[in-house]
């Protein structure tokens, strides 16, 4: 015989009493849901499966009146509000409710309708059931029988309840109590108090809010009663921003370590389970044990079906970079059959060929797992098309984690995986309005007056279940830090106010973000100034080489000398730049074989061939082409009065060297004019914005485009102007201060000449760093 069973919540919460109190290993712990399916048994049938039950529904569903609960039952539609019509038949069967005592509150008769077609759809399923020897849930307060065999076996049962005991499972307490002794375990607080109720009034307990109780059930007495300790040492922080929140965590952990706390008693809990995400971009030195485990949805075989349907969905340039990425196989394979219907084809085989692309081997148990179970549906699924099965089936993997093994040890969770775990220290983050407590879904079937006037669990029951959690987690901490993000569409939550936190403390934001960005914080060595070999005379020197150079050395040496290029992500909206490449190609192509027009219209019109040749692959590249036809009407319009003057194009995209002062300089100018006297106007198109620096900051200019280009046309004769040519406005923009560059330039040329060496550094000015292709090496993302 087993001196004492003891049930508690989770498996989890046995595993840290295991720990905790080693002796305690004579005991029989359990969790409650494994000790209920103990404790009663059901006589000739057997419990169904997720799968099944699903298609039983389908198949009871099959009748004139259920189409009027807007429910469609076509299976792909159906499997997801199945869950639903589950859902509301299991809160009636833990509650003991019927459906035909909904009825009588139903004073205006405003279900009457939904409460037939749900009690013929719940008589024709379970019929169903029975007929296959099966048994739902929902039907266990039918057809039960205590099991009492089982419940012998212990000489005591000691039950510690962490949340809400339905009224089943009191029914069941108090036929047990009278085969075996059971003994709960039960703290009363402000927030558990029709739990308190239900107790009285089923055993009589007299309960005082803020104590910690051991109850008998079977002389319904109180054995033990201790007054809990409010938790006082309580941090609050209002962050401006969701990512500094785990800048907040870093620093609260390495403070909580310093005072001598185990990491394995620390934990961060997330309202909002999406944290998790930004934990696991910063979680570099795997500090974190996510008990919610990691999503199949970040699996390599999840995404490689994820990118080849979306390549067979859509033809885009993102969706065949995506595929090119994790190959191209699974959509050959598809592409024959993808708008077939199951019916046509063997799906089995096509689901088998996935397992080749696991990873790992708990990866493939989890996708044989599914595909056991996908193979019972697909007799149902005959008249879908293959594109909307593997729909179903990468959404029911996207559903399944793998359990993150090789975490770190503090432990990151739910708020309902805290239920009777205690920790040293807790962090919680996101604790603003929308999260805690966490808004139930509106009730599908019946109002919340109604819900609270047959005794099902109201949608107030339910928050204050997840304060109930809380508040239990707080009290068995040592110390607790709670953030939220504060901005104008997020606020904090109320029941900060009830637990007596209103104020937050003081928080520089500034060096809780450098925590974030520290080098090697996030997989980056700490970056070393170093001295690199480079001689500037024996290379081409053009512009952009200069600008680098002068704004950051780190950048040249990653660019110019280790050579590494810069990789394009594929995209399908075109960036600025690419519009300002086609304006560019275009504007060449014009006046390669003219160097003027004598008519608006007839330059406007072929302006317009040379436009529709350049570019217009995708069709938003040619709406933006379409909107230049427009934009260029004012440059159109310049022309001819340039043209009126005299001026005739001379050069276009010309590409220039000349020897200067001991270099080789080097560019591609965009455009050249020459008048009639001969003299040479350099102009330089821009279809973005223009930088023109000023008396302030021109002696820490880095951009000297313009003076580059009188350098190198000076080879072609005399320039007498150079002008940024403004393709939006239509107009050339000189610059006020380019006799000031060209000597700045000069100055730069003579020092780069007697550079043989130079100290490659991380640039002082970290708006440089914005777009820069290299942020990431240098950890500056």
């Amino acid at each position: 015989m087993i001196s004492k069973t003891v049930v508690l919540p989770s498996t989890r919460s046995i595993r840290q009493r295991l720990l905790e109190h080693p002796s305690s290993l004579l005991d029989r712990y359990i969790t409650m849901g494994e000790f209920l399916q103990k404790s009663v048994i059901v006589e000739k049938l057997r419990f169904i499966d997720e799968d099944t039950r699903t298609v039983l529904l389908l198949e009871a569903a099959d009748f004139e009146n259920f189409k009027k609960l807007q429910i469609d039952r076509n299976f792909f539609t159906f499997t997801k509000n199945a869950s639903y019509i589950f859902s509301f038949f299991e809160e009636l069967g833990s509650e003991m409710v019927s459906l035909e005592s909904i009825a009588m509150y139903d004073l205006y008769g405003e279900y009457e309708e939904h409460i037939k077609i749900l009690s013929e759809l719940k008589r024709r399923y379970e019929e169903l059931c029975l007929q296959h020897g099966l048994c739902d849930r929902f039907m266990l307060p039918t057809y039960y029988k205590l099991n009492d065999a089982y419940l012998k076996r212990a000489t005591e049962i000691e039950i510690e309840v962490a949340g809400m005991l339905t009224n089943f499972e009191l029914t069941l307490l108090e036929e047990m109590r009278e085969i075996t002794p059971i003994k709960l375990r039960f703290e009363a607080d402000a927030y558990n108090v029709k739990m308190q109720d239900r107790l009285k009034e089923r055993f009589g307990f007299e309960l005082e809010e803020g104590s910690r109780y051991l109850l008998d059930l079977q002389s319904k007495s109180i054995i033990e009663q201790e007054r809990i300790e409010s938790q006082e040492n309580v941090e609050l922080y209002a962050l401006s921003g969701r990512t500094l929140q785990v800048a907040l965590i870093k620093k609260k952990i390495y403070e909580y370590i310093q005072k001598g706390y185990d990491p394995s008693k620390i934990a961060v809990i997330l309202p909002n389970e999406s944290f998790k995400e930004h934990l696991e971009l910063f979680d570099t030195k795997n500090n974190f044990n996510f008990a919610m485990g990691r999503s199949m949805s970040q699996s390599f075989v999840y995404k490689k079906v994820r990118a080849t349907l979306d390549a067979l969905d859509e033809s885009s340039v993102e969706n065949e970079a995506r595929l090119e990425r994790y190959g191209d196989e699974l959509y050959l394979q598809l592409f024959g059959s993808y708008k077939k219907r199951i019916g046509e084809i063997d799906m089995l085989p096509i689901l088998e060929s996935f397992i080749k692309y696991a990873k790992s081997n708990e990866e493939k148990r989890i996708l044989k797992e599914e595909i056991y179970r996908f193979e019972k549906l697909l007799a149902y699924m005959q008249n879908l098309t293959l594109k909307a099965a593997l729909g179903i089936f990468l959404s029911r993997l996207a559903s399944r984690s793998q359990d993150d093994v090789g975490g770190g040890k503090i432990t990151v969770m739910g708020v309902l995986e805290t239920r009777s775990v205690s920790f040293d220290a807790v962090i919680v983050v996101d604790f603003n309005d929308a999260n805690v407590p966490k808004r139930v879904e509106k009730d599908m079937f019946l109002s919340s007056a109604v819900r609270e006037l047959v005794g099902l669990p109201s949608t107030q029951d339910r928050e204050e279940l997840q304060k109930h959690y809380y508040a239990s987690l707080f009290r068995s901490a040592k110390e607790v830090c709670i953030s939220y993000v504060c901005s104008e569409s997020e606020l904090p939550s109320r029941f900060l106010k009830e637990l007596g936190l209103e104020k937050p403390k003081e928080v520089d934001e500034e060096d809780l973000a450098a925590l974030l960005f520290v080098p090697g914080e996030i997989g980056h060595e700490e970056h070393r100034s170093f001295v690199a070999e480079y001689d500037f005379t024996a290379s081409k020197l053009s512009n952009s080489k200069l600008s680098t150079f002068l704004t950051c050395k780190q950048k040249f040496f990653l660019r110019y000398i280790a050579g590494i290029q810069n990789f394009e992500i594929p995209k399908d909206v075109p960036d600025e730049w690419e519009i300002g490449r086609v304006l560019h190609t275009a504007l060449k192509t014009l006046y390669t074989e003219k160097t003027h027009f004598e008519t608006k219209e007839e330059l406007c019109r072929e302006l317009n061939k040379t436009l529709e040749m350049a570019g217009g692959g995708s069709e938003l590249e040619k709406f933006q082409i379409s909107l230049y036809k427009e934009i260029l009407q004012k440059f159109c319009a310049n022309e001819m009065r340039r043209f009126d003057k005299g001026w005739r194009v001379y050069k276009s995209e010309e590409p220039i060297e000349r020897e200067y002062g001991g270099l080789k300089l080097y560019g591609v100018i965009d455009r050249i004019d020459k008048n009639e006297e001969g003299v040479l106007e350099v102009l330089d198109y821009k279809s973005g914005s223009i930088k023109l620096y000023t008396e302030k900051n021109v002696e820490g200019a880095s951009d000297f485009q313009l003076e580059f280009y009188y350098l190198l046309a000076g080879t072609l004769g005399e320039v007498g102007q150079v002008g940024f040519y403004d393709l939006k406005e239509g107009k050339v923009v000189e610059e006020t201060l380019f006799e000031q560059k060209l000597r700045l330039l000069e100055e730069h040329l003579r020092a780069l000449k007697e550079i043989k060496h130079f100290e490659v550094s991380l640039c002082e000015d970290l708006k440089a760093c914005a777009n820069c292709e290299f942020k990431t090496i240098c950890g500056r993302e």
